[in-house]
Parts: structure tokens; sequence; C-alpha cells
């Protein structure tokens, strides 16, 4: 797949939100630290992978994204499930007592 660098808009926005700035930075970061999928861009245009140069700390950033969600925990719910099993209980006590009032009658 080439790269369209002919008929492409690129837009660019101020952030405030230092939330937002800190995780920017950090997704930055690590995407820069990354030596093992990484690649350098010589001066005659060919590409030098990371891998090739010796580094102590192997940095895999793919893999640091997956195992390091940025996403906040969501809030814990109720599951469906108990409230479900909630409602129908209820349900089930209404008929049984509107079927022993009829009963009775």
């Amino acid at each position: 797949m080439t790269r369209n660098l002919n008929r492409r808009i690129e837009i660019a926005c101020p952030i405030y939100d230092r939330e937002i700035i800190d995780k920017i930075k950090w997704i930055i970061s690590t995407q820069l630290d990354d030596n093992v999928k990484a690649s350098f861009v010589t001066s005659n245009g060919s590409y030098l992978r990371k891998t090739d140069i010796n580094y102590n700390v192997k940095t895999d950033s793919q893999q640091v994204f997956m195992e390091q969600s940025m996403h906040k925990k969501a809030p814990e719910f109720h599951t469906p499930e108990s409230n479900i099993h909630k409602i129908f209980s209820r349900i089930n006590l209404k008929l049984k007592i509107i079927f022993n009032k009829s009963e009775v009658k």
C-alpha cells in the first residue's frame, strides 16, 4: 500500500487538557523508545532497523500499548443477569400473590 503524499490534508489543533497532553507525551515517548520494530531513515533514504544497534533493554511499543491501557477503568455496574434475576423474582412473587388471591375468591 502506497502512502498518499500528494493529496492529503493534515490538521493540527491546540491541546489544553493537562491529562491529554501527558497521555500524548507518553505515547510519543514509548514509540521513540521502540527498538524492536522501529527503523531510522538514513540520509540516502534507506532504512536502518533499530534492532541492528545493540540496546541493553528491548522495547516493543506495540507490546507496551497492549499491556498498559491508557483508558480509565470503567465504573463497576451490576451485571445484567443479577438485575434480570431480581426482576423475575419480583414478577414471580407478584404472580403468586395474584393467583393465590384469585383462588381464594
